[in-house]
């Protein structure tokens, strides 16, 4: 694997990482690194696991976290930032920020009509060639699916999609900075997306997290103490607090949830009928 890429994943109170083992068992081979905040209580665990390939930082509001709130500071937007320098230190190209949660790495395709999955075992491939991909091009981010991006079955299938979440891909070159206390990683896309900083998201390829597994109660660690100490309703506001013109908030009959209304949300191009 070449090196000036790496897998960097953010964790807090996992130090037996998930995400970790599946890159490994899946064929991925280069460099991980592991970010971890100094107040982790989980810090020695990690060291002993991971050593040269554990990255610590001390975290600083030195971006918009859009309340005057006194916290809670459990959350992933100081991690997601800190990946930038780690990148800039290791002088990385580019590098895949995970969530410390993955289950699994797969391909998806459609055979005889129907969605089906393969575990992906040969990573260093993979990435390799969404690396050339990626750098060729004017993108800044290239995310993979998730599991609500297959709900409909073959027919959603290699949708080019303008919404990333969970694995981004990054062209580090493109440094931004990750904003808000909660949906950080849906509110900071989108106004990317929207300012220029192309991102999309490619869904021949599958990573699987614990958080979107229907039926299966979320480990701890990572943010779900804040999770569970406010209301879904409160969580999702964020995107409405950076997003108002395209997003709004719906009921579904037990949470609160952030929809973005994509023809509000995305530059498009303009038929050449309407030139002047």
């Amino acid at each position: 694997m070449r090196n000036d890429f790496a897998a960097i994943i953010i964790s807090h109170k996992r130090p037996e990482c998930s995400t970790y083992r599946v890159l490994r068992e899946c064929g991925y081979t280069g460099k991980v690194f592991v970010v971890i905040d100094d107040g982790d209580p989980s810090k020695e665990d990690y060291q002993e696991r991971y050593g040269d390939s554990l990255r610590v930082f001390h975290k600083e509001v030195n971006f918009d976290i859009g309340d005057n709130f006194d916290g809670p500071n459990s959350i992933a937007t100081f991690s997601r930032n800190y990946c930038w320098t780690v990148a800039e230190d290791e002088g990385l190209n580019a590098f895949l920020m995970l969530d410390d949660d993955l289950e699994q790495m797969s391909y998806r395709y459609v055979k005889d009509g129907h969605l089906k999955g393969k575990k992906a075992q040969n990573l260093d491939w993979l990435f390799e060639n969404v690396y050339d991909w990626l750098m060729g091009s004017n993108m800044g981010c290239i995310s993979f699916g998730n599991a609500m991006d297959y709900i409909g079955g073959a027919e959603r299938l290699n949708r080019a999609k303008r919404s990333v979440m969970n694995a981004f891909f990054f062209k580090a070159e493109r440094r931004f900075e990750f904003c808000g206390r909660y949906s950080e990683d849906v509110i900071s896309p989108l106004i990317q997306n929207k300012t220029g900083n192309c991102m999309l998201g490619h869904t021949g390829v599958q990573a699987q997290f614990d958080v979107w597994t229907a039926g299966k109660p979320t480990e701890d660690g990572g943010c779900q103490s804040a999770y569970k100490d406010n209301s879904s309703f409160t969580l999702r506001f964020y995107n409405i607090l950076w997003n108002p013109d395209c997003v709004y908030l719906k009921y579904n009959g037990a949470e609160w949830i952030a929809i973005t209304q994509e023809r509000y949300a995305y530059p498009m191009i303009i038929s050449e009928r309407h030139r002047k």
